[in-house]
C-alpha cells in the first residue's frame, strides 16, 4: 500500500482483532497479496482470499458463511466478512476477517467495531499521503497510548497527556456524549478540589457548545466563523486563563460520540496544521475510546441503554414523517434522554434543540459477543 506501511497495517490489524471476540484469522491484501495477517505470518486461507475478491468487485461489504479453515474449530461454521479500504474514492486494500459463526445481533455488533477500524484506517491512509510523517507520527503514537490500557478511562488519560505534550497545550481534555450533555472523561489534575470542579464544568460547558452546533470551535476566533457561537469558550477563557482554546467534536456515521478540548496559554493560538491533525486524531481515537466505554459499562447503565433501545424502536414503529427522521439520525431528543438519565425533570425540554429521539443509535446498538451495550 503506497499510502500506508506495513508495519502500521499490521499493528492496526491485530488491533481490530483483539477488539472482536471469535476471530480466528485476517488479512490486509493489496491486489492477490497480503501486506499484514493476522495470527502474524500464518498463511491466508482460500475463504479469505474469495471474500476479498468479491469485495473488490462489488466496492462494497461482503459476508459469507462458510465452514471454519483454520484453528482449533476447522469445519465449524464461521462468518467471513471483508471490507474494502477506499481513498478519495480509489481502492486502496481489502480487509477480511473469518470469525465464528454468532446470531444476526452479535454479527451486527461485530460488523460495527471493524466498520469503526476500517473508517480510521482509511483516515489514516489519506493523512499518511496527505502530511508529512511527524504528523503522522503523533497520530500512530497517540493510537498507541489509546489501546494501551483496558478501560476507557484510563486509555483517555494516556490520550489527553500524550496530545498535550505533542501539541504544546497546557491542557487536553476529552469528553463524552452523556445523553443530551457531554460528561468529562479525563483530564490533567489540576490545583484543588474545588478548581478542578469548576473547570470540569466550564469545559463541559465549552464541549455542550461545540457539539450543539456539531461545529469546530476555535479562540481566537477567524474572521470566516463570525456565525459560531463561543460564549461558553469565551468564559472558559475568561475564568481559567488559557489564551487559545479549541473544541473538536468526533462522530461515527453522522452521529457525535463526544468531543475533545485543546487549551494553550502564552498567546499561541492554533494554526490550520495544528487543527487537521486535532481533527484527525478525534476523528481516530475518539471511536476507538468510544469502543473501550461501551465494553465496561457498569449493569445498570446496560440496562438504561436497553430501556432506552427498546423505546427507540417502539417509536420508530409508529412511521415517523421525514423531517422526523432527519432529526433523529443527528440528536437524542426526549423519548431517549428519559430513558437514559431515568428522571424526566434532568432532561432538557428543547425539541427544537435536539429533535425527535434517536432510538436505536450507535451508542446502544453495540453488543461485543453478547456483553449488551455499556457506557
Amino acid at each position: 500500500m503506497e499510502t500506508l506501511n506495513r508495519e502500521l497495517l499490521q499493528a492496526w490489524l491485530e488491533l481490530q482483532c483483539s477488539m472482536v471476540a471469535g476471530v480466528t484469522c485476517a488479512a490486509v491484501l493489496i491486489g492477490s497479496r497480503p501486506a499484514a495477517v493476522w495470527p502474524k505470518d500464518s498463511s491466508v486461507p482460500a475463504s479469505i482470499t474469495a471474500a476479498a475478491q468479491r469485495a473488490v468487485l462489488e466496492r462494497s461489504e461482503v459476508i459469507d458463511s462458510m465452514a471454519m479453515a483454520v484453528g482449533a474449530a476447522v469445519g465449524q461454521p464461521s462468518d467471513v466478512v471483508s471490507f474494502p479500504v477506499m481513498v478519495d474514492g480509489r481502492l486502496i486494500a481489502v480487509v477480511s476477517f473469518e470469525m465464528s459463526a454468532r446470531s444476526q445481533a452479535k454479527q451486527r455488533a461485530a460488523l460495527q467495531v471493524l466498520t469503526w477500524g476500517i473508517a480510521w484506517l482509511e483516515l489514516l491512509a489519506r493523512d499518511w499521503a496527505g502530511s508529512a510523517a511527524g504528523r503522522l507520527g503523533i497520530v500512530v503514537e497517540t493510537i498507541a497510548r489509546a489501546v494501551a490500557h483496558d478501560t476507557c478511562k484510563a486509555a483517555a488519560i494516556a490520550v489527553v497527556n500524550e496530545l498535550a505534550r505533542q501539541l504544546n497545550c497546557e491542557r487536553v481534555t476529552i469528553g463524552f456524549r452523556d445523553g443530551q450533555d457531554m460528561q468529562v472523561t479525563a483530564m490533567p489534575n489540576t490545583a484543588s478540589l474545588e478548581e478542578r470542579a469548576n473547570l470540569v464544568r466550564a469545559v463541559a460547558a465549552a464541549m455542550n457548545e461545540a457539539v450543539d452546533q456539531d461545529k469546530l470551535v476555535v479562540l481566537p476566533a477567524a474572521d470566516n466563523d463570525q456565525g459560531v457561537l463561543v460564549r461558553a469558550h469565551e468564559q472558559l477563557r475568561a475564568q481559567f486563563g488559557a489564551d487559545a482554546i479549541c473544541t473538536m467534536p468526533f462522530s461515527h456515521n453522522g452521529e457525535v460520540l463526544g468531543a475533545l478540548t485543546f487549551e494553550r496559554s502564552r498567546k499561541r493560538p492554533f494554526d490550520t496544521q495544528t487543527l487537521a491533525l486535532a481533527e484527525t486524531v478525534a476523528a481516530v481515537v475518539g471511536p476507538i475510546l468510544q469502543i473501550k466505554r461501551v465494553v465496561h459499562q457498569p449493569g445498570l447503565v446496560k440496562l438504561r441503554n436497553a430501556l432506552a433501545q427498546a423505546a427507540g424502536e417502539a417509536h420508530r414503529a409508529r412511521a415517523p414523517q421525514p423531517e422526523e427522521r432527519r432529526c433523529r439520525r443527528r440528536r437524542p431528543g426526549a423519548v431517549s434522554g428519559l430513558c437514559q438519565r431515568g428522571f424526566p425533570h434532568r432532561c432538557r425540554g428543547e425539541a427544537g434543540r435536539h429533535g425527535a429521539t434517536r432510538g436505536g443509535g450507535t451508542l446502544r446498538r453495540l453488543h461485543l459477543g453478547g456483553s449488551g451495550p455499556r457506557r
